[in-house]
């Protein structure tokens, strides 16, 4: 990045997430007095490899045809990057689909209410720039794990995001006629859904809110689960034209009569 110093002087560095196709850098102040910011990646090396603290220079850049592939800087607070494939370096496709990192990366970083609208505003960010990569990543199983494994309501709100995504994607295996498997916590997802402001529901997650619901009264129905009653006090925020009606299964309560006369007075 020229703004931040010589080209070919290396300025930010990335390190390797464990275990992962994941590369990260430290906080990097950005000049905001600046119009037009470049940058590009680059492969570096020590120039004397025998010392380890010997000059760093770059060995090659990504992308081929210069200037031509320099990126333009978005004032982001943080940034999703592919590496630009080069005559010296590809991307193994196959590989990145089956460890997509960004998404994962995403819901680590949501630190509370204050992040969780950017986290989605990211999340629908890289889901434009690399929507085949993004939607492998937005699994059942991904969202499965942690929903077991969350530990705050807004991570939890966040992964209702994600099942609404993953709502709209073709080819979606259907397990006992449902979308989602029998041990999926629904009944968590939809008690979460009650803290949902307006605001929230009025962005343009709604559709993606919408969808998820339609998953989670059908899953909840079908079980003989009762949290769904809850749907017909919350619609008017979160589905105004009741779609999730549609969703509902039949479920025999004639053996737990009380329970579903106790849902109805509940709601």
């Amino acid at each position: 990045c020229a703004t931040l110093g010589k080209w070919k002087v290396p300025k930010v560095f990335l390190h390797q997430t464990k275990n992962s196709t994941l590369w990260v850098s430290n906080p990097v102040r950005i000049p905001t007095h600046v119009e037009d910011i470049f940058y590009k990646y680059a492969i570096c090396r020590r120039e004397n490899k025998w010392f380890r603290k010997g000059k760093l220079v770059v060995d090659y850049f990504e992308g081929v045809g210069g200037e031509r592939t320099n990126r333009k800087m978005e004032f982001l607070e943080n940034h999703y990057d592919l590496w630009q494939d080069n005559y010296n370096m590809k991307l193994n496709m196959r590989a990145l689909k089956n460890d997509f990192q960004f998404v994962k990366s995403i819901y680590d970083n949501i630190k509370g209410i204050e992040t969780l609208k950017d986290r989605i505003m990211e999340y629908q960010y890289i889901a434009r720039q690399y929507k085949d990569l993004t939607n492998s990543a937005t699994n059942i199983n991904f969202i499965q794990n942690k929903l077991a494994s969350s530990v705050s309501k807004e991570q939890r709100l966040f992964l209702c995001i994600l099942l609404g995504s993953y709502m709209l994607q073709p080819n979606k295996p259907m397990i006992n006629g449902c979308y989602l498997p029998q041990n999926f916590p629904s009944t968590n997802l939809l008690e979460d859904l009650e803290s949902i402001d307006s605001d929230f529901s009025l962005s343009d997650t709604r559709h993606l809110v919408s969808h998820a619901i339609r998953a989670l009264v059908q899953h909840n129905s079908k079980y003989g689960f009762t949290t769904w009653f809850k749907m017909f006090t919350l619609a008017p925020i979160l589905d105004e034209s009741y779609a999730f009606i549609d969703a509902i299964e039949v479920y025999n309560f004639e053996r737990r009569s009380d329970q579903f006369l106790n849902a109805l007075g509940d709601n």
